[in-house]
C-alpha cells in the first residue's frame, strides 16, 4: 500500500527495474520526511529512517521487494504517540552499483494517525440489511475500509454450512467506508443469512493491512434474526380490558 500507521507495521511491496532477483543481501530502505510535510520535519528533525528490505519471488509485476515499516524504527525517531504523521519519501539501496547510494524514486509514503473508534451505530442490526452503520471516533481518513469479523467465543459452529461460510468470509473481506470527516465515517453492512447470526467485531483500516483491534476501539455489531409471528392466542376478545396474548 502507499499509506500506514505511525505506529508501524505495514509491508511494502515494491516494484521496479533493474532489482536483482539472483538474491537479497544487502537491500535497505529508508523514508525521509517529504517537503511538503510539516508534522514529519517537526517530529524527527528530519533524520531519515532507515530500514531492511527484501527481494521475494517474481510476480506478474516483476521481481517484488519488501519494505517492512519498522515499528521500533519509527518510535526511536519520536513517531507515534507524539506525532509525526504525514508524508515521506521512499528510497531504496542494494547489492551493485547503488550498493552505497540511494536511488531518488520520487515515491510518496503517507503515515497517518492509528484511527480510534469511540461507538458505533447501531450496536444490533437485522439480518435482512442491508444496515448503514454510523461509526464515530477521531483521526479517521479519507479511502478508509471497514470489515466485520466475528467473535470466535461468541459464535456457533458453522463449519457445516457452506452459504453461512460464505456470508462470513465476506464480511470480513471489508468493504469501503464513506468518510464525512475526520471523527465520523459510516460502513454497509450487507443483508446476512440466518446461518450466519452472531456477534462481528467492527474493524477500521487505512491500508487493508493495519486493522483496529483490542482496547477502546473494540466495538462489536451483534446481527440478530428478523422475528416471525407464527400463531397468537387467543386471537379475539373483549373491546374493553386488559387480554393477556401469548
Amino acid at each position: 500500500p502507499s499509506r500506514g500507521p505511525v505506529s508501524g507495521g505495514t509491508t511494502l511491496s515494491i516494484y521496479g527495474v533493474n532489482l536483482d532477483g539472483a538474491g537479497d543481501v544487502g537491500y535497505r530502505c529508508r523514508l525521509r520526511c517529504s517537503p511538503r510535510s510539516a508534522g514529519c520535519l517537526a517530529v524527527t528533525g528530519g533524520v531519515d529512517l532507515a530500514m531492511s528490505a527484501s527481494l521475494t519471488n517474481a510476480s506478474n509485476h516483476g521481481v517484488e521487494m519488501q519494505c517492512s515499516v519498522d515499528a521500533a524504527v519509527l518510535q526511536s525517531a519520536g513517531v507515534g504517540a507524539s506525532g509525526g504523521s504525514g508524508f515521506y519519501v521512499l528510497d531504496i539501496a542494494g547489492p551493485g552499483k547503488n550498493r552505497d547510494g540511494w536511488t531518488a524514486s520520487n515515491i510518496t509514503i503517507e503515515l497517518y494517525e492509528d484511527p480510534v473508534v469511540d461507538h458505533v451505530k447501531p450496536a444490533i442490526a437485522r439480518n435482512d440489511g442491508p444496515t448503514t452503520v454510523a461509526i464515530f471516533g477521531e483521526k479517521f481518513v479519507p479511502g478508509m475500509l471497514c470489515r466485520f469479523v466475528l467473535t470466535a467465543e461468541l459464535a456457533p459452529s458453522f463449519a457445516s454450512d457452506a452459504e453461512a461460510a460464505s456470508a462470513i468470509s465476506l464480511l470480513q473481506q471489508g468493504f469501503d467506508a464513506s468518510f464525512a470527516n475526520s471523527s465520523f465515517v459510516t460502513c454497509p453492512l450487507p443483508p446476512v443469512p440466518a446461518s450466519a447470526l452472531g456477534v462481528y467485531r467492527l474493524q477500521l483500516s487505512g491500508n487493508n493491512q493495519q486493522w483496529t483491534d483490542g482496547g477502546s476501539s473494540e466495538h462489536h455489531v451483534r446481527i440478530y434474526g428478523v422475528p416471525v409471528v407464527a400463531r397468537i392466542f387467543p386471537s379475539s376478545g373483549p373491546a374493553s380490558g386488559v387480554l393477556p396474548i401469548s
